[in-house]
């Protein structure tokens, strides 16, 4: 059984999230993720097939590869335009842990966005922008937002921002995935981000971006 706190199953999977059982391999993924539109390149896709292993390699300076907890955020937060989807195929689950966390800004920060509202560098390992950009996009309806050490917000918005990361980190919602489990999510309304975990946890993930643009 899966176990959600803080919503029922009915509420978890919408439009917003989407689970596939007993997806076993990742051509499979990879081919349920063509459904809801073209795929997009990430830097560690070695084979060109769209998918990117994450496993646990400690060695790695990069937070997706550590078996810390990894706080609730949204991929390519410091692109103009983030991906619309984000996909992940669960080959192995950890021994204890690792569950996968959501966070719905749409219930807990929309209705006060005006007043929560900030400007940040949201940069990766990947991408240093340094372009300041909305947390939430007004003109286009969409959320972006990470909390680590690569983002970078403005004197007059440390406030705000701490008060999101709160809110965050008071309402967001566990998940607990089996092998062979397949979640695609909306990556400019949905956060995600995963329970600090003890063992091995092999994930495949797949950005997508929505055929209509």
């Amino acid at each position: 059984m899966h176990c959600y706190e803080g919503r029922n199953e009915s509420n978890i999977f919408n439009k917003q999230v989407s689970l596939f059982k007993n997806v076993r391999t990742k051509e499979e993924f990879v081919s349920i993720c063509k459904n809801f539109g073209s795929i997009l390149h990430q830097k560690d896709d070695f084979d060109n097939s769209g998918s990117v292993e994450i496993s646990t390699r400690l060695n790695l300076d990069k937070l997706a590869y550590q078996n810390v907890e990894l706080f609730p955020h949204t991929d390519r937060s410091s692109t103009d335009n983030p991906p619309d989807f984000v996909a992940m195929w669960f080959e192995k689950t950890a021994k204890k842990g690792g569950e996968t966390t959501l966070f719905f800004p749409d219930d807990h920060l929309l209705k006060d966005i005006d007043n929560l509202n900030f400007c940040a560098k949201f940069s990766s390992e990947n991408d240093s922008n340094n372009k300041y950009l909305p947390f939430y996009d007004h003109s286009r309806d969409f959320f972006r937002f990470r909390n680590d050490d690569h983002i970078s917000v403005k004197k007059e918005d440390e406030e705000k921002f701490n008060e999101v990361t709160n809110i965050i980190r008071e309402n967001t919602v566990k998940v607990k995935t089996q092998c062979g489990d397949c979640l695609i999510l909306s990556n400019k309304s949905v956060f995600h981000g995963r329970s600090s975990f003890i063992g091995d946890r092999v994930i495949h993930r797949v950005l997508i971006r929505n055929y209509d643009e």
